[in-house]
């Protein structure tokens, strides 16, 4: 019989574009507390009647690998991936009840499960699966008689809450792992109809006795089928259907992809945050290039504590930081690993080891998360992790900021700025670093024409090509992702960017990244001997993070220790990107030889009087950001600079995003304010200044905490005309 015959409302798609997820509604439980605990009640009683033995001493649990107990696991999956088992069983269980279907709940009562239970019915799993994965609202149909679903007087309507092939494969692989825990449901094949069956109610029917002496209904001939026994997945049924609703799944809903910030919109984004002046933004960038350089998810940067850094590991030359060691648990670990966090010389702003020492230093840290909630933010000792939710938020905005389209991929298929976005960014950048590095090494330069096929070709090749088979299991070890398809679907898409970048001859400054360095070590020895020998023996690689931060911060660039380090981010930032630059050097006798070949002789001859007649400097530091003013910095100018500024604080939308321009205002001007004029720049000016000096002389430049008092008090605009001290100081007045 037909897909389409068996299940109307599980045939083919429309002949229209796949539509979006629509937007959730507030989830309504399935059943009320009262009808769970009912539910709890009947499932004990069936146990009882059934004449199951339930062992309060031994009970059988599903441990994944890298539990953070002392647990043995009894399953190769991962901890996470148990925990999603969990969740998607436990909303099965109350389906169960939902549908009177007590007996497919026993093997579900995990905390009340007998040694032999039966195993779950195919159609109760089929049924929720429909539930689970049909558009939302639309009523679920049995799979046999095609009839609406309706159980305790009201229909079955779906909820569509799942979307993904994966999440249905996890509900699956659920079922499998639970049934495969008992000798009763883990899959022989002892019956001549198969290894799965249900219990016969005719069979059930009969006395103890009459089982034990082979007796059966007459449907069974002598194989008495009182209980169910099997794993439902080897249902021939089930897996037909299963196979149906994943492809419903994929003709119903949009496929999903990470994205990865391009260099360029990195730096963007560290400029953005280097020059908001606030704590919290140079926290947002530190997770976000850190993310970037470990190949970590974002859930992964927010759990680093301090405690992290192994300080005997950290390699120091002379007066530079070569690099830090973390250590690091993934969620494919078998146990902590360690890494370099390099710093970056030659590209300082896409460095990660500045900015950290910067905001620990900033934040006076001395142990605990490193990224704790904005409660916390000035703790030294933070409890609590910042919200992985509230980050996801940020990520929106950086990826807005960049001008970046998530709806630009092909039809079906969408990009998201979600947990895996700086991982993939990492293998982008690590990509970009071999091929840059192999082009340099080669003496050959950007090109000002376009490619030939074959060029292209060579350059969009898969990963396994990158430098060596050596190289590449390098790579793939700093990614130590658990699906090897999945690190080649990234460099593949790197591969493919590059490739385009350089046809279009859009590889510009912009987009460079510096060398390319291994990240993971195995033998630690061997980094113990290289941060402790030689030119690597420094006092400070034996002292905690915190000193370190303190000693670069105070030592190193040099600033005073009176300085209040949370209320100068901007300058702070920009005498770490100037420290220890090195800029590209150029060969002089490549440049003369390129000279004299595309000169005429007379021109070639001014421009060598030229050349050596100009001075050479040597030795100069004082670099800022490109992008944050000119080498000479304007006066600051009311008339000049801030209707600039009142425009972006005129199109915020929130109080966040507005008290962030108006620092940024006051933070860049450096001249004082004149009086309040006619002038409409100086009028703006002249009411913001109050919000600035309320910040900055109440709440020690704390936005987080100056927003959350203006919220107690019920101050909806912070830059208005008319606002007023949550704390009633004399600043604004």
């Amino acid at each position: 019989m037909s897909a389409e015959i068996l299940h109307p409302n599980l045939g083919p798609p429309p002949p229209a574009k796949p539509q979006p997820k629509p937007k959730p509604k507030k989830r309504i439980p399935l059943i009320s507390k009262a009808e769970y605990q009912e539910g709890v009640k009947r499932t004990k009683a069936l146990i009882t009647e059934l004449g199951l033995k339930v062992s309060e001493t031994h009970r059988t649990t599903i441990v994944g690998q890298n539990q953070d107990s002392h647990q043995i696991a009894t399953v190769r999956a991962k901890a996470q991936t148990v925990d999603r088992y969990a969740k998607a069983l436990k909303d099965f269980l109350e389906f169960c009840f939902f549908m009177e279907d007590y007996e497919s709940a026993i093997i579900l009562m995990r905390d009340h499960c007998p040694e032999n239970p039966p195993p779950v019915s195919d159609d109760t799993a089929i049924l929720f699966l429909r539930y689970k994965v049909q558009l939302l609202d639309e009523t679920v149909l049995h799979h046999k008689s095609h009839v609406p679903v309706v159980s305790r007087g009201k229909p079955l309507k779906a909820v569509g809450s799942w979307t993904a092939v994966s999440t249905i494969g996890i509900f699956r692989s659920a079922l499998s792992q639970i049934h495969k825990a008992y000798d009763t449901t883990r899959g022989s094949s002892r019956h001549k109809n198969g290894s799965y069956f249900l219990a016969c109610k005719e069979c059930r029917k009969l006395t103890l006795e009459q089982r034990q002496n082979n007796k059966s209904c007459g449907a069974h001939n002598g194989h008495c089928q009182a209980f169910g026994e099997g794993n439902v997945i080897e249902s021939e049924t089930f897996g037909q259907h299963f196979s149906m609703i994943e492809k419903y799944a994929q003709q119903h809903y949009m496929s999903k992809s990470s994205a990865s910030f391009l260099p360029s919109q990195l730096r963007t984004i560290r400029d953005h945050c280097a020059n908001d002046g606030s704590l919290a933004k140079l926290m947002q960038w530190c997770v976000i290039i850190l993310g970037c350089r470990l190949y970590l998810r974002i859930d992964e940067v927010l759990s680093l504590e301090t405690e992290s850094f192994v300080p005997k590991y950290f390699v120091i030359k002379g007066k530079t930081v070569i690099s830090l060691c973390v250590k690091i648990k993934g969620k494919c670990d078998g146990q902590e690993r360690h890494f370099q966090v390099y710093d970056d010389p030659k590209y300082p702003e896409l460095s990660p080891v500045r900015p950290l020492l910067l905001y620990i230093a900033a934040t006076k840290r001395t142990g605990g998360f490193l990224f704790p909630k904005s409660t916390q933010m000035f703790d030294a000792n933070p409890t609590a992790k910042y919200y992985y939710g509230s980050f996801l938020t940020h990520i929106e905005f950086f990826v807005k900021l960049v001008g970046m389209d998530l709806q630009s991929g092909m039809d079906g298929e969408h990009l998201i700025a979600g947990t895996h976005m700086l991982r993939k960014t990492a293998f982008l950048l690590a990509y970009w670093a071999i091929k840059l590095e192999q082009l340099q090494s080669d003496k050959e330069s950007i090109p000002t024409s376009i490619p030939s096929h074959e060029e292209s070709a060579i350059f969009n090749d898969a990963a396994m090509k990158i430098s060596g088979q050596s190289t590449n299991v390098t790579l793939l070890a700093d990614g130590r992702h658990g699906s090897l398809s999945v690190q080649m679907t990234y460099l593949g898409d790197a591969a493919t960017l590059f490739g385009l970048f350089r046809q279009l001859n859009r590889l510009s400054t912009n987009e460079m990244v510096g060398p390319y360095f291994p990240i993971f070590i195995k033998q630690l020895g061997n980094l113990l001997h290289i941060a402790n020998n030689g030119s690597g023996t420094c006092g400070f690689n034996k002292k905690s993070l915190p000193e370190l931060a303190s000693w670069f911060v105070f030592d190193l660039m040099q600033v005073d220790s009176e300085t209040d380090l949370a209320r100068n981010i901007p300058e702070l930032c920009r005498k770490a990107k100037a420290l220890n630059h090195v800029e590209k050097e150029v060969s002089t006798e490549i440049l003369l030889n390129k000279l004299k070949k595309h000169l005429p002789p007379e021109l070639f001859t001014q421009a060598m009087t030229r050349m050596t007649s100009l001075p050479t400097k040597s030795g100069d530091t004082t670099m800022t950001d490109s992008d944050v003013t000119t080498n000479t910095i304007p006066p600051a100018t009311l008339q000049s600079s801030l209707p600039n500024y009142q425009e972006l604080c005129r199109k915020a939308k929130t109080n966040e995003a507005k008290l962030s321009i108006v620092i940024q205002a006051f933070t860049r001007m450096t001249k004082p304010p004149p009086k309040k004029t006619h002038l409409k720049a100086n009028r703006w000016y002249y009411h913001q200044i109050r919000t600035y000096r309320c910040v900055q002389g109440c709440f020690n430049g704390n936005t987080c905490e100056f927003l959350q008092k203006c919220k107690e008090k019920g101050i909806q605009n912070v830059t208005g005309r008319i606002f007023k001290c949550p704390n009633k100081c004399v600043h604004t007045k």
